[in-house]
């Protein structure tokens, strides 16, 4: 029998795995053989809305099924509570306040060799990646030095005849907000330009209205599309995509698939039309927050329905994914990665994300980790961050972790202790410059079951200059009952460490 040549790390990776029954075949971590690794990113995904997670709708049931031969996360955090940030921090393994791409005005890492790929390449890796998602697109393409393919952002949309997009396909990011300007102000209330807007608004509905008829069988609200670009998509073509690429390069391979959906408009499949409409299932009317956008609790609870709706969709996708993975023997030497870039709000008279909050439908979101082989659930309670992605696929390729990354590999995989839950953060500095320090913005820290949301100097606090929140967790878990008002012993200790942290990632941009 060929002998194995075992490192430290696989050493005590096996040795940490072993009471797991079996979740890697041994044969995978021989030096000589390294996984192909597939990361599967569903864009505004919370983790507060997964029936195996605690909700009270089943909005994945295929998953489920599937996660009983995975490593399931229940308490892991997104870096940021919207794309920007929250990808910066999933692709670089560190904290916004590091690589301050947080705003839509400057999407630009302040080091954008630090990233995944360029650590993967050395590592001998080929990197794919792609994305229906533009702002997501502006940050892989900062790695395309070190991507073996980044397919062009329209191939997974389906054709159309838009006047910017069609005309200026290698600007595409560029031209879609050129277009949107030249259709609207910022909220949408007006025309941008006298003459050109309406003209603009009437071919590109002319032609959303011709792509929905023909497929209003299958989408009876309309095709998926990104209401950024109105440019419309499905999540079909999205999977087939990865499918045709995932053996496509030479082996090692790492490929990165970063799909629009769950993500608002919410516009599902024909057969998750509507069936949550009469479910009779009620969530907890919450008091409203110091920034709201006055949404009232039934316009809550119809948005949520649909999201509810398009989840099962996503699930019916992911699973599809899987089993052709499965079927075509790609998973007995791929680690599959399933997570999310941030979640979904519904609460506190708000729709959505992009909003200064730190509530856990924002920031909380799924981590599911599929070892090839593994043929029993495995259930993690640490709180884990996004920023610990990337430390732990350096692990499984044999790669050192650089110092400039601010995770650590995650649980069961990691060489320190962490059954002790150590903070994790998640940053909104949209409100800051990017290029000084923090100066406005929610930072939220999770420490050992507590959680502190910090608001500071921002202008919409009516006159306040910070905001402070901190809530029980595991007594409190919708978020009703701010401690920070009640003296709470943590609520002191808690700001220092964090007003350390803030310091701390300020000091270059002072």
């Amino acid at each position: 029998m060929e002998s194995l040549n075992l490192s430290r790390r696989d050493f005590l990776k096996l040795a940490a795995l072993a009471s797991f029954s079996s979740i890697v075949p041994i044969q995978m971590i021989r030096q000589s053989q390294k996984p192909n690794i597939i990361m599967v990113v569903f864009d505004a995904w919370s983790a507060k809305n997964i029936g195996f997670l605690g909700y009270p709708r089943q909005t994945m049931p295929k998953l489920a099924k599937l996660a009983d031969k995975a490593i399931v996360y229940h308490n892991h955090y997104a870096a940021g509570p919207w794309t920007i940030p929250g990808t910066s921090s999933l692709l670089t393994g560190t904290y916004p306040w590091t690589h301050h791409c947080i705003s839509q005005e400057v999407v630009q890492l302040v080091n954008p060799k630090n990233n995944l790929f360029r650590l993967m390449k050395d590592a001998g890796y080929a990197s794919v990646a792609a994305t229906h998602n533009m702002y997501a697109d502006m940050i892989l393409s900062q790695s395309d030095h070190w991507l073996a393919r980044h397919p062009h952002f329209t191939e997974m949309f389906l054709p159309t005849r838009f006047p910017f997009t069609r005309l200026f396909r290698k600007d595409i990011e560029v031209t879609g907000l050129a277009q949107r300007m030249a259709m609207w102000n910022t909220d949408r209330r007006y025309h941008s330009s006298i003459f050109l807007g309406e003209f603009f608004k009437q071919i590109i509905q002319v032609n959303l209205d011709q792509i929905n008829q023909t497929y209003k069988d299958q989408f009876p609200r309309g095709v998926p599309q990104i209401p950024v670009l109105d440019m419309p998509f499905l999540l079909e073509d999205g999977i087939d995509h990865l499918l045709k690429t995932s053996t496509s390069f030479a082996q090692p391979q790492l490929s990165y698939y970063h799909y629009y959906p769950p993500h608002k408009p919410y516009l599902t499949r024909a057969e998750f039309y509507n069936v949550f409409s009469d479910d009779g299932i009620t969530f907890p009317e919450k008091p409203r927050s110091h920034i709201t956008e006055e949404q009232t609790y039934e316009q809550e609870s119809l948005f949520r329905q649909h999201y509810d709706e398009t989840l099962l969709y996503v699930d019916s996708e992911f699973n599809r994914l899987y089993q052709d993975l499965k079927n075509s023997g790609q998973l007995e030497n791929t680690w599959l990665i399933l997570t999310s870039d941030h979640g979904e709000l519904f609460e506190r008279g708000n729709i959505g994300h992009e909003i200064p909050m730190g509530y856990e439908a924002l920031v909380k979101v799924p981590l599911l980790i599929f070892p090839p082989g593994q043929q029993t659930r495995v259930d993690i309670y640490t709180t884990t961050s996004a920023v610990d992605v990337l430390p732990t696929l350096l692990d499984l390729a044999g790669q050192p972790i650089p110092q400039w990354v601010e995770g650590i590999s995650l649980p069961p995989f990691s060489e320190v202790d962490n059954t002790t839950d150590r903070a994790v953060y998640s940053v909104h500095g949209w409100l800051s410059d990017a290029k000084s320090r923090f100066s406005q913005g929610v930072v939220t820290m999770v420490k050992n079951g507590m959680k502190l949301i910090f608001t500071f100097r921002d202008d919409r606090l009516s006159g306040s200059d910070h905001v402070l929140e901190l809530y029980d967790l595991a007594a409190d878990p919708e978020e009703l009952d701010n401690l920070y008002t009640k003296s709470h012993p943590a609520a002191q200790q808690m700001l220092a460490e964090m007003q350390a942290e803030i310091d701390r990632a300020d000091q270059p941009f002072r």
